[in-house]
């Protein structure tokens, strides 16, 4: 299944540039995701979509925007997945180190 996130910014005003009603609808999604994997769902955020085909194909009227786009379901069996995807999502998942990302204080103090 997909799930198209939306919002309505009219609704959250910029504060100072920043455009509130995403985050918003980025802590509803959070829930979302929480609950799905709950449920021994996969969830996968998916970039590359046009917001004005998704809006008028669910007939969503202005000044709704899309915030996020999902894709969820049940895990299917490797074994069914073409060979280049299959190698794909068996190979082992490898991290950033903390420490590329957290910092403290000072942008790039780990």
């Amino acid at each position: 299944m997909k799930i198209v996130v939306i919002g309505n910014p009219t609704e959250q005003p910029d504060r100072s540039g920043l455009h509130m009603w995403l985050l918003d609808c980025g802590l509803a999604l959070e829930n979302m995701l929480i609950q799905g994997y709950a449920m021994g769902m996969t969830i996968h955020a998916m970039a590359g979509y046009d917001e004005k085909k998704l809006l008028s194909g669910f007939g969503v009227p202005e000044p709704f925007r899309v915030a996020a786009v999902v894709a969820a379901g049940w895990r299917g069996k490797v074994e069914s997945l073409p060979e280049e995807v299959r190698a794909k999502d068996l190979k082992p998942r490898v991290r950033k180190p903390a420490g590329e990302f957290v910092f403290r204080d000072t942008f790039g103090a780990a």
